[in-house]
């Protein structure tokens, strides 16, 4: 093996260990340089079969086809399992790069969730790292921001792994020539109308000033571990303050909440209001720190944020999801299983097409509230409901199934966020 080649593999291959053993996985590979590298490291494991590999074809440009069955060649060719997932959906004349990268996303995950896979391998690097912490210098972000990308994060059910945030770029590229793999280079990353290009192509006048890649990551591994700190913190606040319902809201103590400081129950509220508003991300800094002054004061008694409805009753909060912000559109529960709403992990034994999924909503609630008395009706109106048409079939979270289905039409729902609290 080349020197070039058995340095950078050496670095990759430790980068890499930290990977589950045991159970499978999947890798992000667009085919670029650095997932590539991350593909054909992964292939020189001893546990390679328990490895798929995801490419997206996004459908922007013409290539983008092409560049996936080359990507599913170049799998197959390592001796990877591997599926390419078509963007589909008519694209945004506007924030075209973000809704791209959400979309790719929410493919790669609903693919894992369906198939079994509870961890995706993304191929970030040393280098974005760098410019992800001046990206967030520069919108004067705090620890958060500036700790950078997460080697670790949950996304919709399914863990994400960034095991290269120690490995340069380049090291990435070496390791490919030294093999004598090829790799697609994207020309949006020449295109300076994206503000990532424009940081990226600054570097070497931003060194000059000291602002040097090396420091810049110094800063998100020091951001990183106030940050753990912080979560540890709050972790502690919501175990002792939180009552988290499999029915998908929870309880806080108002005077539990009203005695931590100011940044832990700020973190404490946003963890909630993500979870329980089955969001990909938490509210802002000034809507959360609003809802702290709100929660400290006296009326009104209930307020929203972030898709959620909050509700003062007696010393304890109530935190629920708003049914005015879940979609009016049923989901087909065509597949067996999907999450709804971003909450909830819906079920059925006997899937079919014409089985939707949608809130139980006022009529349905009035029907059935009694099987929940102590449920307060803005909980029980977003539980979701499973219905063939407008017949009410099953409503798994208050173990309801219409009379007369066949006994093997068996459906659950299971709050799928736990862990964004509970954590």
């Amino acid at each position: 093996m080349p020197v070039a080649e058995q340095s950078a593999s050496s670095k990759i291959s430790s980068a890499l260990e930290g990977l589950p053993t045991g159970e499978r996985a999947a890798l992000a590979v667009s085919g670029g340089a650095d997932s590539t590298a991350l593909m054909l490291a992964v292939s020189r494991r001893p546990d390679a079969a328990s490895f798929c590999v995801l490419c997206v074809d996004h459908g922007l440009r013409a290539a983008a086809a092409a560049e996936a069955a080359q990507v599913a060649g170049w799998a197959k060719a390592l001796g990877l399992e591997y599926h390419v997932l078509t963007w589909q959906e008519t694209k945004p004349e506007t924030g075209l790069q973000a809704a791209a990268r959400e979309a790719r996303y929410r493919l790669m995950t609903d693919w894992c969730r369906a198939n079994g896979v509870s961890t995706l391998v993304t191929a970030h690097t040393l280098d974005d790292q760098a410019e992800t912490v001046l990206m967030r210098l520069k919108r004067g972000s705090g620890v958060d921001g500036l700790a950078g990308i997460a080697k670790e994060s949950w996304r919709s059910g399914v863990r994400l792994m960034r095991p290269l945030l120690e490995i340069t770029h380049q090291d990435l590229v070496a390791s490919l020539e030294a093999a004598d793999h090829p790799w697609i280079e994207d020309p949006s990353n020449q295109d300076e109308r994206y503000e990532r290009i424009q940081i990226r192509n600054s570097a070497e006048q931003l060194s000059a000033f000291g602002l040097t890649r090396a420091k810049l990551v110094a800063t998100a591994r020091k951001m990183t571990r106030a940050r753990e700190a912080l979560d540890r913190a709050t972790s502690d606040l919501l175990a002792a303050c939180a009552d988290v319902s499999e029915y998908g809201f929870c309880r806080l103590s108002a005077d539990e909440m009203c005695r931590a400081p100011d940044e832990l129950a700020i973190r404490a509220l946003a963890r909630c209001v993500q979870a329980i508003g089955g969001s990909d991300w938490p509210p802002g800094d000034e809507p959360l720190e609003r809802l702290l002054s709100w929660l400290r004061s006296g009326p009104p008694e209930a307020t929203t944020l972030g898709g959620c409805r909050l509700v003062k009753r007696g010393e304890r909060v109530w935190v629920g999801r708003e049914l005015g912000r879940i979609s009016d559109r049923r989901v087909a529960l065509a597949d067996g299983q999907l999450i709804w709403d971003g909450r909830f992990q819906v079920s059925a034994e006997s899937p079919s097409s014409d089985l939707s999924v949608g809130p139980l909503a006022g009529r349905g609630w009035a029907d059935l509230k009694a099987q929940r008395p102590d449920l307060p009706a803005f909980v029980g109106q977003t539980l979701p409901a499973i219905r063939r048409g407008e017949e009410l079939l099953a409503v798994p979270s208050l173990a309801f199934v219409a009379p007369g289905l066949a006994e093997n039409s068996r459906f659950s729902a299971k709050f799928a966020n736990l862990k964004l609290i509970c954590r």
